[in-house]
């Protein structure tokens, strides 16, 4: 019986004891845990824990915790869940490893905080557990000792369920808050062993139809891992917001996708993580001026493909990044900047106000030892379709410029930049321009080897540039230019820049910003084969064509030129001087080129301030200039023909060297057959009277050297006829017909001879104003001494003084030898002259002609008293001197007799000392009866005395010699002159 009942207590002791595991297991565990571990916890952590219940099952070994909750001081949640589970096998006790049946956590939660000071709440929360602080270094054996492997973990399923991760960051002006909900975990069969790996996988909703999904396996002695990942959905707002107040710009829309395949293992040395078949999208990007809605960049397409990225080996093979139909809105402000730079500049961060500030650092940081770069691999870069609207606001008017259908393609791009970047380069500009180059770029150095081909670029949007310097209009033009262009920062043995090619601006059309009238055009501008080179600078061109260029010049209503309305606009006040920089000295740019030609060139000049309006022009301009060079003893030959107003020949020939400093020319210019009635309406008011008929003849030379220069100016001008005279207030008071009639010849042809000379340095001499003036003095001294004009006209013809006088003794009007003289030289100078006619004025002297009239008159009284008493008289008879004299004394005593009788009260005395015969005569001529009509009479028959001599023999034509009213004033010479004068037809 006692071997009977012997079972019964061991039965009873299990009993018991199965009764207290259970008790403990069941009620005794869950209460410590919520009554003394939980509060230690709290007060370890320095914050409230809460839990709803803990539940333990002994016999399942297995323990279930609802309600979790960590709490900051402030009682906010800090992280908790609401239930974990967790079933422990017990068979790990003799597996020698970790078995979990099942481990589910159910809606765990996390409050990542970083708070107001830059610190994270949750490192706040492991500094309270005592995490910061370092344990004791091992010694050395002990550190080997230990390091054994860790046991393997195995876990049937590991389950998180509705899992939510809260972040706010409340260290910005603006907090940031995001959530990461649901995450949803599922991983089967887990374990750390070695050769069990299997595929696991877990995904995440981060905010809605944002989602991160991940499958492979992990191992965790050793750590490694090998799976795929993909973050897919990401609104570019949401991550934008987090760093938005650092930048000057929002981003309203963008979708990111993310995916790629990883492996990382810690059993290596070094670290080892590689990333392969990486991809990256970003779709529907846009980004906007900070408050601003309308999109300055928008970007529809951004691809990665093929990211490779290998840690340990510091390397990073990207197959392809391509970008598609992105477009840009750029401007330039004021002052010069774009609105990208004010858009991603970064702001400085504030630091909040109870933050302290930390000390700078005055430690030397320890030297780190030279690592190995990483080493970038691109394969092609390419961007497709992309545009730019861009406005230029810094120039007076701003300028708009639109680059449409932007590709590019750069291949084989390594960083380090070590072999040069292949890149291919176009676009379309402003319309109707293209762009294209292509070619090979380094960067460092900098050096740049291209083919650059620039077609149809309009000049239209360039108009607002040239607003500073002139204010015209750019009507059209387009530029093309095609060539390899070679760009070195470093060059110590070679120039900076080269350029290789041509260039040419086509169908050029310049105004006034008024559009009032056109002032440079051309059908074409070539320049062939330019070699360019810059640092040092030397230009050589083979040959520039320039084919029907025009220059306008235009005088308006008002009097002002088309030029004065290309002045800049200014606002009165003077602009400061810039400080004065002394000017880098250097050797001066080596310019040459081989041929210019010009096809049909024009220069037309209309004139509306005069009525009628003014219209002429050079046209048909066309011909050669060879060899131009800056070298100094280089000289160009010219030969150019034209047409003056389409009809007039005109050549110019010679030879130029304007690339000089001292700027060399020796031209000759000639124009034939200028028709002068364009002139008419500039006759009729400056000269006052109109051109009506004539023809103009230039032959100019012009030589300048060092600065100085010789002028030769021929004028002929044919057949000069003018129309009846004009009432204009400006016109000269030179007597104008009489100027021309002294200068035209017997055939109708006037030359001139105005030969100037000059020093270009001085800054008073002006070229026109000189002309103009030498001849405006020529005609002033033909007019004002018109025989001295005539006098040249014969060889040996005298003196002005001499020809415009004819002298006649007292009382007589009969020339002398010496002024017939002057009737020849007269004659042949006025048959020289055919417009010119002279004018004879007799003269008469009241004082010596009256003196010679008296004795005259004397002597014939003597005379007829003498026939009188002979009774008889003969031809040619004169009366002798012995009966003179006594006639004469007769005579005298008469009239003294009669002298008294008239004057009873004083009667004749005899005087003292009796006269002379000389003064009786004197005393008689004195008192023969006088008028002023024997004046008159006596310088008429001098005029007509000239005139006959003149007339005689068919000499002059008695048309062209006229008689005026006679002067019997003169008296300011020895002898008695008859005035000749001289005026036109």
């Amino acid at each position: 019986m006692r071997r009977f009942f012997r079972p019964i207590p061991l039965a009873i002791s299990a009993g018991v004891l199965l009764a207290v595991y259970a008790l403990i297991g069941f009620f005794l565990l869950p209460y410590i845990i919520k009554s003394r571990v939980l509060p230690g916890v709290s007060e370890q952590l320095g914050r409230p824990v809460l839990v709803q219940d803990v539940e333990i099952n002994p016999f399942a070994l297995s323990i279930t915790v609802t309600g979790f909750e960590l709490r900051e001081a402030d009682q906010t949640a800090l992280l908790g869940f609401e239930r974990l589970y967790v079933n422990f096998e017990s068979s790990s006790l003799v597996r020698r490893a970790f078995r979990f049946d099942e481990i589910t956590l159910a809606m765990p939660f996390v409050s990542v905080r970083i708070l107001r000071d830059g610190r994270l709440n949750l490192l706040e929360l492991a500094k309270a557990s005592g995490g910061t602080t370092a344990p004791p270094e091992p010694p050395p054996d002990a550190q080997r000792e230990d390091k054994k492997p860790l046991p393997p973990i195995e876990i049937g399923l590991l389950q998180i369920g509705n899992g939510i991760v809260e972040f706010r960051d409340e260290s910005k002006r603006k907090p940031f808050e995001m959530s990461i909900v649901p995450i949803e975990i599922k991983l089967q069969n887990f374990t750390t062993r070695r050769g069990g790996e299997n595929t696991y996988a877990f995904s995440a909703e981060v905010r809605k139809e944002e989602l991160l999904n991940w499958e492979g396996y992990v191992s965790l002695d050793p750590i490694e891992s090998e799976g795929k990942f993909s973050l897919t959905g990401v609104r570019g707002p949401v991550l934008w917001l987090y760093v938005k107040d650092r930048f000057n710009f929002d981003i309203p829309d963008g979708l990111l996708n993310i995916s790629a395949r990883y492996r990382f293992d810690t059993a290596v040395e070094p670290f080892n993580f590689t990333l392969a078949d990486g991809e990256v999208s970003l779709t529907n990007l846009m980004l906007t001026e900070s408050g601003k809605d309308e999109p300055v960049i928008s970007i529809p397409s951004f691809l990665v493909h093929g990211i490779n990225v290998d840690v340990a080996r510091k390397n990073v093979d990207i197959a392809s990044v391509e970008s598609k139909d992105a477009q840009f809105k750029g401007w330039m402000e004021k002052d010069k900047t774009v609105n990208f730079q004010k858009l991603f500049t970064p702001q400085p961060s504030e630091t909040p106000a109870d933050q302290p500030k930390e000390p700078p650092s005055t430690g030397t940081p320890p030297a780190q030892a030279e690592q190995r770069p990483w080493a970038v691999v691109l394969k092609e870069f390419a961007l497709k379709n992309y545009g730019l609207d861009f406005e230029d606001r810094s120039t007076p008017t701003p300028a708009h410029h639109r680059i449409a259908a932007l590709n590019t393609t750069v291949k084989d791009l390594h960083v380090p930049f070590k072999e040069p970047i292949n890149v291919d380069l176009g676009f379309q500009l402003n319309e109707t321009g293209s762009v294209h180059a292509n070619g090979t770029v380094g960067l460092k150095p900098f050096d740049a080897n291209i083919d650059l081909r620039l077609s149809s670029i309009p000049l239209k949007p360039l108009e607002p540039y040239f607003e500073g310097a002139a204010r015209v209009a750019v009507d059209s033009g387009s530029l093309d230019m095609n060539g390899d262009l070679h760009l070195a920062t470093e060059h110590p043995n070679a120039p900076m820049l080269t350029y290789n090619g041509n260039f040419g601006i086509r169908n050029l059309a310049i105004s006034d910003l008024n559009g009032v009238s056109s002032l440079v055009s051309w059908k074409q501008l070539q320049l062939k084969q330019v070699a360019l080179t810059v640092d040092p600078t030397t230009v050589a061109i083979e040959e520039v064509g320039l084919d029907q260029p025009a220059v306008h010049l235009r005088i308006q209503p008002d009097g002002q030129s088309n030029l004065s309305n290309i002045r800049p606009q200014t606002d009165g006040a003077a602009p400061e001087p810039a400080p004065a920089s002394p000017p880098k000295k250097g050797p001066p740019p080596t310019v040459s080129i081989k041929t210019v030609k010009l096809l049909r060139g024009s220069a037309t000049f209309v004139d509306e301030s005069i009525r009628p309006t003014v219209r002429t022009g050079i046209h048909d301009l066309t011909g050669t200039i060879k060899g131009l060079s800056s070298k100094q003893l280089a000289k160009a030959d010219v030969e150019l023909t034209g047409r003056m107003d389409k009809v007039a020949p005109l050549k110019i020939s010679g030879a130029i060297n304007p690339l000089t400093e001292n700027t060399f020319t020796d031209l000759l210019i000639k124009f034939e057959n200028v028709d002068l009635t364009t002139a008419a309406p500039y006759s009729g008011k400056y000269a006052g009277y109109p051109i009506s008929k004539g023809k103009l003849f230039l032959d100019l030379a012009y030589k300048v050297s060092k600065k100085q220069l010789e002028a030769e100016n021929k004028v002929a001008i044919d057949q000069l006829t003018f129309g009846e005279k004009t009432d204009s207030p400006d016109a000269t008071s030179l007597p104008v017909p009489l100027a021309v009639a002294l200068l035209k010849d017997r055939n109708g042809r006037i030359d001139i001879d105005l030969p100037i000379r000059g020093d270009l340095n001085d800054p008073e001499f002006k070229y026109g104003k000189v002309v103009i003036s030498t001849l405006l003095n020529l005609l002033t001294k033909i007019v004002a001494s018109p025989f001295a004009l005539v006098g040249k006209l014969i060889p040996g013809g005298g003196s002005a003084e001499d020809l415009q006088y004819f002298e006649f003794a007292p009382g007589s009007a009969i020339a002398s030898d010496d002024d017939l003289k002057k009737v020849d030289t007269l004659v042949k100078a006025l048959a020289e002259r055919p417009g010119l006619r002279l004018e004879i004025t007799g003269v008469a002297d009241p004082v010596r002609d009256r003196q010679a009239i008296g004795y005259k008159k004397l002597s014939a009284e003597l005379l007829a008293r003498w026939t009188k008493e002979r009774g008889k008289s003969a031809p040619g008879e004169s009366l002798p001197p012995n009966d003179e004299q006594r006639l004469l004394k007769e005579l005298y005593e008469q009239r003294r007799t009669v002298a008294a009788a008239g004057n009873p009260a004083r009667p004749a005395a005899a005087p003292v000392n009796p006269p002379t015969v000389e003064e009786m005569r004197q005393e008689l001529a004195a008192a023969m009866p006088f008028d002023e009509e024997d004046l008159r009479g006596l310088a008429r028959q001098r005029a007509e005395e000239v005139r006959t001599q003149l007339t005689a023999e068919g000499k002059l034509d008695g048309e062209r010699v006229y008689l005026v009213n006679e002067d019997i004033s003169a008296s300011d010479h020895e002898r008695i002159r008859s005035k000749l004068g001289i005026t036109a037809s």
